[in-house]
């Protein structure tokens, strides 16, 4: 192993200096044209190292310690499986000074500068890989003026250049990322999507309240409760151009709308004229859900979040109006405000999106459940490949099941389809934990685990995606995926044959032959997306027996209505093809009725798409 040299900084100086000198300590205290081995020792960190009781750290079990030099392992410590008392090898507070230098270079998620290499490090290594291998990144004029935000630039990041990463995004700190970071730090370069909370007459002011979370940089916002108060609103600031390039003949960024560089009115803070690098671009705030255990991000139209051109109508889905979307548009109106870019990320689902707020997977459920948001995005990845790998794959993860020919193997009994999230490491795609019988892990682990995908910058790229309404050569292709999987949703649940159909009724009566009105139809759909086990599960008995107590009750409440001359039966036990208007509103009513008895916040989301301004008359759906 390599010695000390006392010529060096020692980690005691190195944590006194960086805090003193609020991030200009690292380039401080580079030597002059140092390679940039030095700064970490020339090892690859990873998860599980650690600086120990410095000078010391303990060795994984089976695993080769040695000095990297170019693709040449250099020999180095194995430790033997038999042995009682592993080794332990000198890191130098390598660890601590690689926390040191991502918190100064802008990417805060860690809290403890403890020499532990843990999930927190490796998301900050991940963070750094992904905006390093973008094409313009910020850079810090520490003369300037004003807030943290106010001193950056953006500037061009060149392929092939000593700060460009293009390798995995793997959250190992290897030989070109630690390249990587030491230029960064030469160069002044900093995180180039900067997460601000601002207050005040149009939020001109940095929040400076009470309520920031200890160790949390608020110079730039990273976890979910960074920031923990309704007091102020988020906002981003962007200097990669990655989401919001201006419109150029032949550009390979996605571009807003057709007017791309006349974003006034969607941008909070922005004057007349062309969006620029670095404007305040509105993201939403804080909030607690009602059980005061979960929370989070948010975004909602009615406080002025939204945009206006993510407003669901036809036209943003590349659809025509029709009963399918007059059914979908009523469900959004509860579940997104009616606008794509009303997201959240503050309840037990982590992160909700789409029309139908598909959610990501649950981890407070046992076993963890799948999430019907990354089902969706494995349909997206099937349809639209490019979107796909522009707002998600580049980011170093990706759904771990392909969609198929038809979204098989995604199906399940309760009529939806789900999906989880693999991570790119340095050995191939992981998945992240989920909680089995076979397999459990501990609630802490699970949040270091999931939150990741609930923090701001996250929330920012999922944000930007609902908001996107071009990609190169693939117009509206995020929408037209949301559309396509939102119709899905409606087809699926009406094509489930009725479990125990009338003395009169066809063999093969569905739930689209029972409920046939705009509304009814809403109303079920919407009640499968709030709480689908109480709706329908086709691998067991009595799959539909709430279904069948809305039927019970419209037929004890309105025992005799007229048919047609030619039904067989009475007015209920013959074939629903006889069926009238009346029918319809006796079903719509016990609709309300059942779900208000299986939970009262399922009532109460029934009677919102009740109030919604849709057909209720016999055979007004149409699909």
């Amino acid at each position: 192993m390599s010695t000390s040299n006392s010529s060096e900084p020692t980690i005691e100086s190195w944590i006194e200096t960086s805090f003193s000198e609020a991030g200009q300590a690292a380039v401080d205290l580079l030597p002059e044209e140092a390679p940039f081995y030095r700064r970490y020792g020339n090892y690859t960190l990873r998860r599980n190292d650690w600086d120990g009781s410095w000078p010391s750290a303990p060795v994984e079990e089976g695993r080769e310690i040695g000095l990297a030099n170019g693709d040449v392992v250099l020999p180095g410590i194995v430790v033997d499986p038999a042995e009682e008392q592993p080794p332990t090898v000198s890191l130098g507070g390598y660890v601590t000074q690689l926390q040191l230098d991502l918190w100064n270079l802008g990417f805060g998620l860690i809290r403890e500068f403890d020499g532990v290499f843990g999930p927190r490090t490796e998301q900050a290594v991940r963070e750094f890989q992904i905006y390093a291998g973008m094409g313009r990144v910020a850079q810090e004029n520490p003369e300037a003026e004003g807030e943290y935000v106010e001193r950056l630039s953006g500037t061009q990041n060149p392929e092939g250049s000593l700060t460009y990463y293009d390798g995995p995004i793997s959250g190992v700190a290897n030989e070109q990322t630690r390249r990587c970071l030491v230029h960064w730090l030469l160069e002044g370069y900093r995180c180039p999507v900067v997460i601000t909370a601002r207050t005040g007459d149009g939020y001109e002011s940095v929040y400076d309240g009470g309520a920031i979370a200890e160790g949390a940089d608020a110079e730039n916002l990273w976890r979910h409760d960074d920031v923990e108060t309704t007091a102020c609103r988020m906002f981003a600031h962007d200097f990669t151009g990655y989401f919001l390039a201006p419109s150029e003949p032949g550009s390979d960024r996605a571009l807003l709308n057709d007017e791309s560089t006349d974003l006034t009115s969607e941008i909070a803070g922005s004057d007349e004229g062309e969006y620029e690098y670095g404007d305040r671009i509105t993201l939403g705030y804080y909030l607690m859900d009602e059980s005061n255990e979960w929370y989070g991000p948010c975004t909602v139209s009615q406080e002025g979040q939204t945009w206006d051109s993510t407003e669901i109508t036809p036209e943003l889905f590349g659809t025509e109006e029709n009963s399918m979307y007059n059914v979908i548009e009523a469900i959004s109106q509860v579940e997104c405000n009616g606008h794509l870019d009303s997201l959240n990320a503050y309840d037990e689902a982590l992160l909700s999106a789409g029309p139908y707020h598909w959610t990501m997977p649950r981890y407070d459920k046992r076993p963890v459940q799948e999430g019907e948001l990354c089902g969706f995005l494995s349909y997206l990845k099937s349809e639209y490949e490019h979107t796909y790998e522009y707002i998600f794959g580049q980011f170093g993860v990706d759904v771990d099941t392909d969609w198929g020919e038809n979204g098989e193997a995604l199906f399940t009994s309760q009529q939806k389809y789900v999906a989880s999230i693999e991570k790119e490491t340095s050995g191939g795609m992981e998945l992240l934990p989920m909680r089995t019988g076979e397999d459990p892990f501990s609630e802490e682990e699970a949040s270091r685990e999931w939150d990741y995908f609930r923090n701001w910058h996250w929330y920012y790229r999922f944000l930007m995606a609902s908001r996107l309404q071009h990609f190169p050569q693939m117009e509206n292709s995020f929408q037209e995926a949301c559309w396509d999987y939102a119709r899905m949703r409606v087809e699926d649940v009406l094509s489930v044959q009725w479990e125990n159909p009338l003395e009169h009724w066809p063999d093969d009566t569905t739930i689209g032959d029972v409920f046939t009105s705009e509304k009814a139809v809403a109303m079920l759909v919407r009640w499968h997306v709030f709480h689908p086990s109480s709706f329908i599960d086709t691998s067991g008995p009595c799959q539909d027996a709430n279904l069948t107590t809305v039927l019970e009750n419209a037929r004890a409440e309105v025992p005799n209505l007229d048919v047609d001359q030619n039904a067989i039966g009475n007015s209920w036990t013959c074939d629903p093809i006889y069926w009238t208007d009346d029918h319809e509103s006796a079903l719509i009513s016990q609709i309300d009725n059942v779900g208000g008895d299986v939970s009262g916040r399922l009532g109460d989301t029934l009677a919102r798409i009740d109030d919604q301004p849709i057909l209720n008359r016999r055979d007004s759906f149409n699909w």
